[in-house]
């Protein structure tokens, strides 16, 4: 029985942590800038259940190797706001 309900706990789980983890990723801009400092943990929370790095890196690679180079240039946006919120607690721009 409860095989059966992880099981099922872990469908429901993963297209709602899809959704999530792109909603957080489309929040990291350089405009709100604000929001990042909420988004960030957030976001490495969500890295730390399963599948949640796997759908995390595979949004990311998609974004970088875009063919445009917006796509591109906001990825790099996105992971230096990752990065500054994680290592200070803050964005300090």
């Amino acid at each position: 029985m409860l095989c059966m309900f992880e099981s099922s706990h872990l469908m429901l789980n993963v297209p709602l942590l899809l959704s999530f983890i792109c909603s957080l990723w489309q929040l990291l801009k350089a405009d709100n800038s604000h929001v990042a400092t909420v988004a960030v943990p957030l976001l490495i929370h969500c890295l730390a259940q399963p599948t949640g790095a796997n759908v995390f890196w595979e949004l990311v690679e998609n974004d970088f190797n875009n063919e445009d180079w917006k796509v591109r240039f906001s990825a790099g946006q996105c992971r230096f706001l990752i990065h500054c919120v994680s290592e200070k607690g803050g964005v300090e721009i």
